[in-house]
């Protein structure tokens, strides 16, 4: 039977006709100031499951589905009740507001094809127990599919799970990508709101903008997979990195928030805003069922060889959580997913005494191989950039400022600098002072009550050592050759192929290598550990021995830290914070400061920032490297998070002739002021708020944000160039002032 809707109830059927049950006249009630259009109903569905807080309906002929908040009255529909008056979409687009998947495949021939399951699938319906099970089946001339999706009603959400590994592909046709649920909670062209989108810090894609030219959203979580973009020399992603799996839509006086629980490193997230390609506003999770590259040469790409994977994730498990009353905004989303996270992951609150908590950030630059030459002969050997006796000395001058809480993060400390071999072992560079400059520098860092990191590379590979090989440790792509990255110019869009490249070590091995350097760093003493590159992109491995999908790859990076948390009691620390971090990290350094600012999704909020602050220490990106560091201390400001410095001794010259050339102005001598100065100005919010967690964000205007934290400060912040005023308080042009709080 195929998928069409019959006649599903026009939206303006007045509400003394609900009178089905109970429940469905609850789903009547309409608040007085949401648009006279919302009205609700339930005809054609039938009760599948209900608790105190929801009740999950299913239409078994067309896979329809209606979630009903039973505190707020408010029902969210699978898909638009009225799509059918739909005067905007064509084709395809038309197909996908009737549809539960859209599905992207394949053939024989490697021809790329979509199918729709409202017109290309027919559904078996199966109830099993608390368990609603649809069966898409897809017949057509290329193509023999059966794809399920479980729905699950759970205490506050509804589970549901796209059962990957239950797929049946009949024929020579395989499945590439597939969005599940594209218009669930769509907002139409009478409806207020907003889609939150976890672009970089978050951004809002307010319903119904017009404006020219507009491109859809399309975000991979935790950037787009290493293993898979290595292979293309002109792939870009010019926009923010999405280190959340969670998007959400608030609609009038409602709000759902949907969580990625398993899958999520194999997702990407699409949105578009009505007049596009319909009449609606929609987000959704988007699933790589299954990876695609082409061959590389030296040259360029090859036209010839397209491989896939047979290897698929397990399966993409999204939540959607409807929000309370009261919590129909971003903020009541992040609170959440916040949740969540303490629920899922451990996540848990900072000590008010943490010595890690407001801490200016330091990453120290210790040394680098740089090209030399004995006898007139050419080579590359190690230069000191700042020795461990010198880290000593900047210890000495942050103290004589008063610096109370001081975070070091040494990079290229280990044998080779920064260009060393996969750390397996704790091996200082014996130019920046070996294993007694190491005990030296911690006996005054415990003298000092400062925090020093030492962070371990078990990610990339530049070359063989005694423990790790080239062949046996490294991630292979799907043409099973090692994954090589070679460097990025942003001004041509493309990569280098040149003789300066690294290697990706196989997930599994990650674990292996941060283990042993682990135990081995504790026996000398040091606990505070980094793992920078681990929180930054899960990648895919391919090798016939061990192969690794991205989502899998993302659960072996997870345990990578809870390994880490577990063996020490001192701080641990990573980079981007990716959501697997989180609940075995204590300091996030880089965490996402900005949105992408798209046209589409102008309105950008602290949404990362929101959720963690006060549970773990978010860093923001390196002030002296920053084009606008006027704009980054406003964004530190607004959001609670620590200013970061890259710095070293030596002159940032010394990178010349090095593939480090981004450092370009590190100098600690030209840096040490600005950054005592910027600190200090930050601190007044830091001393005012300590580690209480942001209970509130308004936008004021254009340029004026106030954030609320749980014991009652604001802070106020003017991005503007004139003053401004905001309840009695004055905050100068490009400034800020906090209220209250903490003494």
């Amino acid at each position: 039977m195929k998928r069409k809707i019959s006649i599903l109830l026009v939206i303006t059927i007045i509400l003394s006709m609900l009178s089905v049950n109970a429940l469905a006249d609850e789903a009547t009630e309409v608040a007085a100031d949401a648009p006279a259009a919302e009205v609700y109903s339930l005809e054609g569905f039938s009760l599948a499951d209900e608790n105190s807080n929801l009740a999950f309906y299913i239409n078994d002929a067309n896979g329809f589905f209606a979630l009903q908040n039973k505190k707020t009255g408010m029902v969210w529909y699978s898909n638009p009740l009225d799509w059918e008056q739909d005067t905007i979409a064509r084709e395809g687009n038309r197909e996908e507001l009737s549809s539960q998947l859209v599905v992207t495949y394949r053939n024989a021939s490697f021809d790329e094809i979509t199918i729709y399951s409202s017109a290309d699938a027919d559904i078996v319906s199966e109830h099993n127990g608390k368990e609603q099970i649809f069966t898409y089946i897809f017949n057509g001339e290329s193509r023999n599919f059966e794809i399920p999706i479980s729905y699950k009603l759970e205490e506050d959400y509804l589970n549901v799970e796209l059962k990957v590994e239950d797929i049946e592909e009949n024929s020579d046709s395989r499945i590439t990508n597939i969005i599940l649920l594209p218009m669930f909670g769509a907002g139409g062209l009478n409806d207020q709101g907003y889609a939150l989108l976890p672009d970089g810090s978050g951004s809002l894609m307010e319903f119904n903008i017009e404006y020219k030219n507009l491109n859809q959203y399309v975000g991979y979580v935790y950037e787009r997979d290493l293993t898979s973009s290595a292979s293309e020399s002109t792939y870009s992603d010019l926009t923010e990195r999405i280190s959340l799996p969670v998007f959400g839509i608030k609609k009038n006086n409602d709000a759902f928030v949907s969580v990625i629980n398993t899958g999520a490193g194999a997702c990407s997230i699409r949105s578009f805003v009505s007049r596009m390609y319909s009449s609606y506003n929609i987000v959704c999770a988007q699933m790589i069922i299954r990876d695609t590259q082409t061959r590389r040469n030296a040259a360029e790409i090859s036209g010839q060889g397209v491989y896939y994977s047979e290897d698929t994730p397990d399966s993409l498990e999204v939540r959607y959580y409807p929000l309370d009353a009261g919590k129909d905004s971003y903020i009541g989303m992040a609170e959440k997913y916040r949740e969540y996270l303490i629920k899922e992951q451990g996540l848990s609150k900072l000590d008010n005494e943490s010595t890690i908590a407001n801490s200016l950030n330091v990453n120290i630059l210790s040394s680098v191989k740089v090209p030399k030459h004995f006898l007139g002969v050419p080579y590359m050997g190690v230069s000191a950039l700042t020795t461990f006796d010198e880290v000593g000395t900047i210890i000495d001058s942050y103290k004589s400022k008063s610096i109370d809480k001081l975070a070091l993060t040494l990079s290229g400390w280990e044998s080779g600098g920064l260009d060393s071999s996969t750390t397996t072992s704790f091996d200082p560079e014996s130019k920046v002072g070996g294993k007694s400059g190491v005990q030296r520098l911690l006996e005054k860092a415990d003298t000092e009550d400062v925090i020093v990191m030492f962070d371990a590379n078990v990610q990339k590979f530049y070359g063989n050592s005694r423990d790790v090989k080239k062949f046996t440790h490294t991630a292979f792509d799907l043409s099973k050759t090692p994954v090589t990255i070679f460097p990025y110019s942003l001004s041509s869009y493309s990569s280098n192929v040149s003789d300066d490249f690294y290697q990706l070590i196989h997930p599994t091995y990650m674990i292996e290598f941060a283990n042993e350097f682990t135990d081995d760093a504790i026996k000398n003493n040091v606990k505070n550990l980094s793992f920078m590159n681990a929180g930054l992109n899960p990648y895919a491995a391919y090798n016939d021995e061990d192969i690794v999908t991205r989502d899998v790859s993302a659960e072996k990076m997870r345990e990578l830290f809870e390994n880490v948390n577990n063996k020490t009691d001192g701080i641990v620390s990573t980079q981007g914070g990716n959501s697997y971090t989180l609940g075995n990290v204590d300091n996030i350094i880089e965490a996402p400061v900005y949105s992408s600012d798209l046209i589409i999704a102008q309105t950008s909020v602290p949404f990362y920032q929101i959720v963690l602050r006060g549970y773990v220490n978010l860093v923001s990106e390196p002030f002296n490297l920053s084009s606008e560091p006027i704009e980054l201390e406003l964004k530190c400001a607004e959001s609670g998070m620590s200013p970061y410095y890259q710095l070293m001794m030596a002159e940032s010259t010394s990178f010349y002739n090095t593939s480090y050339s981004q450092y370009y102005a590190c100098n600690f001598n030209d840096y040490f002021d600005i950054s005592v100065e910027t600190y200090n100005r930050l601190k007044v919010i830091y001393d005012a708020v300590g580690t209480s967690t942001i209970t509130n964000h308004q936008i004021v205007s254009e340029f004026v944000r106030i954030t609320t934290y749980e014991n009652g400060a604001k802070v106020y912040v003017n991005y503007g160039e004139t003053e401004a005023t905001v309840d009695g308080v004055q905050i100068g042009a490009r400034s800020y002032v906090v209220v209250g709080g903490a003494n």
